[in-house]
């Protein structure tokens, strides 16, 4: 993740995380026949959301004031607990709809159905990612000190001095 970020800013991540996240998912719709298919599915899913994780600590931080960044990451965190069980919920209902009585295993076409939806979810993720980034300048933000002036620039490009001695991050887009 660091190479990546040194290369890419991290604005443009988020939206690039869940379009990785979206072929993975595809890979699942479309080819889940062979083990190695299954395994390519799961590596393109890990690599997805784990930039999508990853980011949007740095995003939320280069976002809100720094006296609000503990409320905005608790928040954060919350938001995407409720997300983690809406989609296993709303998931385990189309497999169940998609389960013949008796039978112990969804059909095909119950599996075909969920990764289609979640092929939506991932969409509707990456254009708001992707516009809401867009709408802020791709996330540029100069972090300012409780005083309301900027802070003289540390030594590393990119980070400013933080009260507790240590550095933050003066924008999202390195």
């Amino acid at each position: 993740m660091r190479v990546l970020s040194r290369t890419v800013p991290l604005a443009r991540l988020l939206p690039l995380g869940c379009l990785i996240s979206l072929v993975a998912v595809l890979s699942f719709v479309l080819a889940r026949d062979s083990l190695w298919q299954v395994f390519v599915t799961m590596a393109l899913a890990g690599l997805g959301i784990g930039i999508t994780v990853s980011v949007m600590p740095a995003l939320i931080v280069g976002a809100v004031p720094a006296r609000e960044t503990g409320s905005a990451m608790s928040f954060n965190h919350v938001v995407k607990y409720i997300g983690y069980s809406t989609g296993s919920a709303l998931s385990a209902v189309v497999l169940q709809a998609h389960t013949a009585a008796g039978q112990a295993l969804p059909s095909n076409d119950g599996y075909r159905t969920a990764g289609l939806l979640a092929c939506a979810v991932w969409v509707a993720t990456g254009l708001v990612s992707y516009l809401l980034i867009r709408s802020r300048g791709g996330g540029t933000r100069t972090v300012l000190t409780a005083g309301g002036q900027k802070p003289a620039k540390h030594a590393d490009a990119g980070t400013l001095p933080h009260q507790d001695g240590g550095t933050r991050h003066s924008s999202v887009d390195r």
